[in-house]
């Protein structure tokens, strides 16, 4: 078998210098046009509705396994 065939299918690449790069050209566009406290809002009103969602998801997870629950009693009551 060659060499090619016995290595991973992928490469491992580390994407932190890219990232990096990145972040600063997207600072750099947004900087210009953007004020930072319209960014701070906005990223504070996402962080809320993500923990809306996280609650909700929460909750509908707890409901399920109670239906779960349930329906597992009253198959192995019958």
């Amino acid at each position: 078998m060659s060499e090619d065939r016995r290595k991973a299918p992928y490469e491992r690449r580390n994407f932190r210098p890219e990232a990096e790069r990145l972040a600063l050209e997207r600072a750099d566009a947004n900087a210009s046009t953007v004020p930072a406290e319209k960014l701070l809002h906005e990223l504070q009103i996402h962080q809320i509705e993500l923990e809306m969602q996280n609650d909700e998801l929460r909750r509908a997870h707890i409901a399920l396994e109670e239906l779960s629950d349930r329906y597992f009693d009253w198959v192995l009551g019958s």
